[in-house]
């Protein structure tokens, strides 16, 4: 009755080839192989869709910049000098200047924009007179200053499409 916890030596599996342990290492092998093969067809799907995009989406050239525009029949207008006082608050004045160049996809919206020159630098003016110095700081002002301006542009020239606009020289003082 003492060994009455102990199994039958008889049931006991012994280990060797055919064992629990063998059974476990190869069920282990086999996911890995899965996992292997999962990650490849994702790999190659990845590689796909980045064909797609880089290749048969922009004309099969390969020429399309970040915004997945072309950017070869680009043309670029440069405005006039834009100096702007700030909105401060105090008495001492503090002044914005901006040397800024349009993109636009072909001539004829230059000629086009060259006709509205005068709404665009009035729309211009207008929302930058409005700006404090702190809107102008860091990378999101400047951003939000170039998207804002982007939009004013293109509804003051609308239907002509001004694609981006760029920051030749912008100094607060």
């Amino acid at each position: 009755m003492v060994d009455s916890y102990m199994d039958d030596p008889e049931d006991i599996e012994p280990l060797g080839d055919d064992g629990p342990a063998e059974e476990q290492q190869e069920g282990q092998g086999r996911g890995r192989h899965r996992l292997v093969r999962g990650a490849f067809v994702v790999a190659l799907i990845a590689g796909g869709v980045w064909a797609y995009n880089s290749f048969l989406a922009a004309g099969g050239d390969g020429s399309a910049n970040r915004a997945g525009r072309l950017t070869e029949a680009s043309v670029y207008l440069d405005l006039d000098e834009i100096l702007v006082n700030l909105n401060t608050g105090e008495r001492q004045a503090r002044y914005l200047r901006a040397k800024i160049t349009l993109e636009l996809p072909n001539p004829a919206a230059v000629e086009a924009l060259k006709q509205n020159m005068p709404r665009v630098i009035d729309q211009f003016q207008v929302y930058m007179r409005q700006l404090s110095p702190e809107d102008l700081n860091g990378a999101a002002g400047m951003f939000r200053l170039k998207e804002e301006l982007l939009r004013r542009v293109n509804a003051a020239v609308a239907p002509v499409e001004v694609r981006d606009v760029l920051f030749k020289e912008l100094l607060v003082q």
